[in-house]
Protein backbone atom coordinates (compact mmCIF):
# COMPACT_ATOMS: atom_id res chain seq x y z
CA UNK A 1 0.00 0.00 0.00
CA UNK A 2 2.90 2.05 0.74
CA UNK A 3 4.58 2.13 -2.49
CA UNK A 4 0.74 2.47 -4.33
CA UNK A 5 -0.09 5.66 -2.41
CA UNK A 6 2.32 8.04 -4.23
CA UNK A 7 1.63 6.60 -7.47
CA UNK A 8 -2.03 6.78 -6.54
CA UNK A 9 -1.35 10.57 -6.19
CA UNK A 10 -0.06 11.15 -8.69
CA UNK A 11 -2.12 9.34 -11.35
CA UNK A 12 -5.38 11.29 -9.70
CA UNK A 13 -3.35 14.26 -10.16
CA UNK A 14 -3.41 13.91 -13.53
CA UNK A 15 -7.07 13.06 -13.97
CA UNK A 16 -7.70 16.53 -12.42
CA UNK A 17 -6.13 18.02 -14.45
CA UNK A 18 -7.39 16.92 -17.70
CA UNK A 19 -10.82 17.16 -16.24
CA UNK A 20 -10.65 20.97 -14.44
CA UNK A 21 -6.97 22.59 -15.58
CA UNK A 22 -8.54 25.75 -14.02
CA UNK A 23 -9.14 23.88 -10.87
CA UNK A 24 -5.79 21.86 -11.26
CA UNK A 25 -3.59 25.21 -11.55
CA UNK A 26 -5.81 26.64 -8.55
CA UNK A 27 -4.93 23.49 -5.73
CA UNK A 28 -1.20 23.95 -6.51
CA UNK A 29 -1.66 27.12 -4.24
CA UNK A 30 -2.54 24.50 -1.57
CA UNK A 31 -0.13 23.05 1.00
CA UNK A 32 0.97 19.53 0.09
CA UNK A 33 -1.28 17.42 2.30
CA UNK A 34 -4.13 19.68 1.35
CA UNK A 35 -3.38 19.80 -1.93
CA UNK A 36 -2.96 15.51 -2.43
CA UNK A 37 -6.32 15.57 -0.54
CA UNK A 38 -8.34 17.98 -3.08
CA UNK A 39 -6.79 16.12 -6.02
CA UNK A 40 -7.49 12.33 -5.17
CA UNK A 41 -11.07 13.60 -4.53
CA UNK A 42 -11.60 15.73 -7.85
CA UNK A 43 -9.61 12.98 -9.63
CA UNK A 44 -11.88 10.32 -8.66
CA UNK A 45 -14.49 12.25 -10.03
CA UNK A 46 -12.81 12.82 -13.24
CA UNK A 47 -12.46 8.96 -14.05
CA UNK A 48 -16.29 9.05 -13.43
CA UNK A 49 -17.30 11.62 -15.33
CA UNK A 50 -15.07 9.99 -18.13
CA UNK A 51 -15.31 6.31 -17.65
CA UNK A 52 -19.17 7.15 -18.14
CA UNK A 53 -18.48 7.56 -21.46
CA UNK A 54 -17.47 3.74 -22.06
CA UNK A 55 -20.88 2.10 -21.72
CA UNK A 56 -18.42 -0.77 -21.15
CA UNK A 57 -17.52 0.42 -17.92
CA UNK A 58 -21.29 1.04 -16.60
CA UNK A 59 -20.98 -2.37 -14.21
CA UNK A 60 -17.49 -1.46 -12.97
CA UNK A 61 -18.64 2.36 -12.12
CA UNK A 62 -21.94 0.64 -10.29
CA UNK A 63 -19.93 -0.77 -8.35
CA UNK A 64 -17.27 1.56 -7.52
CA UNK A 65 -18.89 3.10 -4.20
CA UNK A 66 -19.04 -0.15 -2.53
CA UNK A 67 -15.36 -0.60 -3.84
CA UNK A 68 -14.79 2.62 -1.93
CA UNK A 69 -16.64 1.59 0.81
CA UNK A 70 -14.63 -1.19 1.36
CA UNK A 71 -11.24 -0.17 1.53
CA UNK A 72 -11.80 2.52 3.85
CA UNK A 73 -13.18 -0.17 6.53
CA UNK A 74 -10.20 -2.15 5.77
CA UNK A 75 -8.07 1.33 6.08
CA UNK A 76 -6.49 1.42 3.22
CA UNK A 77 -6.33 0.30 -0.84
CA UNK A 78 -3.49 -1.18 -3.07
CA UNK A 79 -5.73 0.04 -6.19
CA UNK A 80 -4.05 2.55 -8.34
CA UNK A 81 -7.40 4.66 -8.43
CA UNK A 82 -8.34 4.36 -4.91
CA UNK A 83 -5.29 4.44 -2.53
CA UNK A 84 -5.12 8.38 -2.36
CA UNK A 85 -9.42 8.78 -2.51
CA UNK A 86 -9.70 6.05 0.87
CA UNK A 87 -6.98 8.12 2.09
CA UNK A 88 -8.25 11.17 2.00
CA UNK A 89 -11.83 9.94 3.33
CA UNK A 90 -10.17 8.27 5.86
CA UNK A 91 -7.80 11.29 7.03
CA UNK A 92 -10.75 14.20 6.76
CA UNK A 93 -13.78 11.62 7.93
CA UNK A 94 -16.11 11.66 4.50
CA UNK A 95 -18.73 9.79 4.21
CA UNK A 96 -18.95 7.44 0.76
CA UNK A 97 -22.77 8.33 0.08
CA UNK A 98 -22.06 11.06 -2.60
CA UNK A 99 -20.01 9.10 -4.23
CA UNK A 100 -23.67 7.20 -5.20
CA UNK A 101 -25.23 10.03 -6.43
CA UNK A 102 -22.11 11.09 -8.47
CA UNK A 103 -21.65 7.81 -9.99
CA UNK A 104 -25.21 8.13 -11.32
CA UNK A 105 -24.71 11.16 -12.58
CA UNK A 106 -21.70 10.43 -14.78
CA UNK A 107 -20.62 12.30 -17.19
CA UNK A 108 -24.08 13.69 -16.75
CA UNK A 109 -23.11 16.64 -14.57
CA UNK A 110 -25.87 19.49 -13.05
CA UNK A 111 -24.78 21.75 -10.53
CA UNK A 112 -26.59 19.87 -7.59
CA UNK A 113 -23.33 17.13 -8.48
CA UNK A 114 -20.76 19.75 -8.62
CA UNK A 115 -21.91 21.06 -5.26
CA UNK A 116 -21.52 17.11 -3.66
CA UNK A 117 -17.94 17.13 -5.23
CA UNK A 118 -17.73 20.68 -3.05
CA UNK A 119 -18.91 19.24 0.09
CA UNK A 120 -16.48 16.33 0.08
CA UNK A 121 -13.69 18.84 -0.80
CA UNK A 122 -14.32 21.25 1.42
CA UNK A 123 -12.80 19.69 4.67
CA UNK A 124 -9.46 19.65 3.02
CA UNK A 125 -9.25 22.97 3.47
CA UNK A 126 -10.03 22.98 6.85
CA UNK A 127 -12.72 26.01 6.93
CA UNK A 128 -12.65 27.94 10.36
CA UNK A 129 -16.81 27.54 10.14
CA UNK A 130 -19.70 26.13 8.28
CA UNK A 131 -20.17 29.54 6.06
CA UNK A 132 -17.08 28.25 3.79
CA UNK A 133 -18.50 25.07 2.72
CA UNK A 134 -21.37 26.68 1.62
CA UNK A 135 -19.65 29.51 -0.20
CA UNK A 136 -17.34 26.68 -1.89
CA UNK A 137 -20.33 25.12 -3.38
CA UNK A 138 -21.07 28.42 -4.89
CA UNK A 139 -17.82 28.53 -6.72
CA UNK A 140 -18.50 24.64 -7.48
CA UNK A 141 -20.72 25.48 -9.14
CA UNK A 142 -19.82 28.75 -10.70
CA UNK A 143 -16.78 26.22 -12.45
CA UNK A 144 -19.72 24.02 -13.82
CA UNK A 145 -21.65 27.27 -14.89
CA UNK A 146 -18.17 28.52 -16.71
CA UNK A 147 -17.24 25.39 -18.27
CA UNK A 148 -20.61 24.80 -19.36
CA UNK A 149 -20.90 27.96 -21.26
CA UNK A 150 -17.42 27.25 -22.73
CA UNK A 151 -18.68 24.58 -24.11
CA UNK A 152 -20.87 25.95 -25.65
CA UNK A 153 -19.04 28.97 -27.11
CA UNK A 154 -16.94 26.51 -28.71
CA UNK A 155 -19.52 25.12 -31.12
CA UNK A 156 -20.42 28.43 -32.04
CA UNK A 157 -23.14 28.68 -29.23
CA UNK A 158 -23.62 32.42 -27.72
CA UNK A 159 -23.78 32.68 -23.81
CA UNK A 160 -27.39 33.52 -22.36
CA UNK A 161 -26.82 36.53 -20.62
CA UNK A 162 -28.71 35.45 -17.41
CA UNK A 163 -26.39 32.38 -17.35
CA UNK A 164 -23.40 34.47 -17.72
CA UNK A 165 -24.80 37.21 -14.77
CA UNK A 166 -25.40 33.80 -12.23
CA UNK A 167 -22.03 32.92 -12.45
CA UNK A 168 -20.31 36.17 -11.63
CA UNK A 169 -23.01 36.21 -8.39
CA UNK A 170 -21.68 32.59 -7.46
CA UNK A 171 -18.08 34.31 -7.76
CA UNK A 172 -19.09 36.92 -5.72
CA UNK A 173 -20.39 34.28 -3.33
CA UNK A 174 -17.57 32.34 -3.43
CA UNK A 175 -15.65 36.20 -2.46
CA UNK A 176 -17.41 36.39 0.81
CA UNK A 177 -15.93 32.58 2.18
CA UNK A 178 -12.80 34.00 2.28
CA UNK A 179 -12.40 35.15 5.62
CA UNK A 180 -13.69 32.05 6.53
CA UNK A 181 -10.62 29.75 5.39
CA UNK A 182 -6.73 29.58 6.43
CA UNK A 183 -4.52 32.10 4.24
CA UNK A 184 -3.40 29.70 1.89
CA UNK A 185 -6.75 27.74 0.81
CA UNK A 186 -8.10 31.43 0.59
CA UNK A 187 -5.08 32.01 -1.89
CA UNK A 188 -6.02 29.04 -3.92
CA UNK A 189 -9.94 29.74 -3.64
CA UNK A 190 -8.79 33.63 -4.70
CA UNK A 191 -7.14 32.09 -7.80
CA UNK A 192 -9.79 29.84 -9.04
CA UNK A 193 -12.25 32.44 -8.74
CA UNK A 194 -10.07 34.58 -10.75
CA UNK A 195 -9.53 32.04 -13.37
CA UNK A 196 -13.24 31.65 -13.58
CA UNK A 197 -13.37 35.50 -14.11
CA UNK A 198 -11.36 34.74 -16.89
CA UNK A 199 -12.90 31.83 -18.72
CA UNK A 200 -16.18 34.32 -18.36
CA UNK A 201 -14.51 37.02 -20.03
CA UNK A 202 -12.92 35.01 -22.73
CA UNK A 203 -16.47 33.22 -23.33
CA UNK A 204 -17.50 36.91 -24.05
CA UNK A 205 -15.26 37.96 -26.06
CA UNK A 206 -15.73 34.73 -28.52
CA UNK A 207 -19.72 35.84 -28.45
CA UNK A 208 -19.22 39.37 -28.94
CA UNK A 209 -16.29 38.23 -32.11
CA UNK A 210 -19.10 35.81 -33.49
CA UNK A 211 -21.50 38.17 -33.75
CA UNK A 212 -19.33 41.22 -35.41
CA UNK A 213 -17.94 38.44 -37.81
CA UNK A 214 -21.53 37.61 -38.78
CA UNK A 215 -22.30 41.59 -38.82
CA UNK A 216 -18.81 42.33 -40.79
CA UNK A 217 -17.79 44.87 -38.04
CA UNK A 218 -14.48 44.49 -36.01
CA UNK A 219 -15.13 43.91 -32.27
CA UNK A 220 -12.14 45.54 -29.54
CA UNK A 221 -11.09 42.56 -26.99
CA UNK A 222 -12.08 43.22 -23.75
CA UNK A 223 -9.44 43.89 -21.47
CA UNK A 224 -9.84 42.51 -17.62
CA UNK A 225 -10.81 44.93 -15.69
CA UNK A 226 -8.29 43.85 -12.51
CA UNK A 227 -6.48 46.14 -10.36
CA UNK A 228 -2.74 46.01 -9.81
CA UNK A 229 -2.24 43.87 -7.64
CA UNK A 230 -5.18 41.39 -8.33
CA UNK A 231 -3.11 41.12 -11.72
CA UNK A 232 -0.06 40.28 -10.40
CA UNK A 233 -1.64 37.81 -7.68
CA UNK A 234 -3.23 35.96 -10.21
CA UNK A 235 -0.26 36.41 -12.92
CA UNK A 236 1.30 33.09 -12.56
CA UNK A 237 -1.26 31.19 -11.49
CA UNK A 238 -2.89 31.93 -14.89
CA UNK A 239 0.05 31.23 -16.55
CA UNK A 240 0.36 27.76 -14.98
CA UNK A 241 -3.17 27.39 -16.12
CA UNK A 242 -2.25 28.20 -19.61
CA UNK A 243 0.57 25.33 -19.26
CA UNK A 244 -1.77 22.41 -18.03
CA UNK A 245 -4.24 23.05 -20.65
CA UNK A 246 -1.36 22.85 -23.42
CA UNK A 247 -0.24 19.66 -22.02
CA UNK A 248 -3.07 17.83 -20.43
CA UNK A 249 -5.73 19.02 -23.03
CA UNK A 250 -9.05 20.65 -22.00
CA UNK A 251 -11.58 19.43 -19.69
CA UNK A 252 -13.33 16.38 -20.80
CA UNK A 253 -11.43 16.45 -23.96
CA UNK A 254 -8.56 14.38 -25.38
CA UNK A 255 -8.35 12.62 -22.22
CA UNK A 256 -8.31 8.84 -23.24
CA UNK A 257 -4.68 8.64 -22.90
CA UNK A 258 -4.69 9.66 -19.25
CA UNK A 259 -7.90 8.03 -18.63
CA UNK A 260 -6.88 4.91 -19.85
CA UNK A 261 -3.22 4.34 -18.03
CA UNK A 262 -5.59 3.27 -15.27
CA UNK A 263 -7.46 0.99 -16.33
CA UNK A 264 -5.76 -2.21 -15.79
CA UNK A 265 -6.00 -1.18 -12.06
CA UNK A 266 -9.53 -0.06 -11.58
Amino acid sequence: MGATLPASTRHLARLHQAWDPLGAAATRLLPATARAHVQALCGLAAHVAMASAVAARDAELAALPDRLEAACHAGGSDELLLAAPVQAHLALGLDVAPWRALVAAGASWEERHARLLAGLVAPALAPRDERAAAHLADLAAAAHLARALAERAARGEPPAPADVARARRLLVSADLGLPSLPPAAARAVRAHRQLLADELRRVERTAAASAASAAGAPVRPLRPALGRRARLGALWVRALAGRLVAVGTTHRGGTADIHDAGRGTT
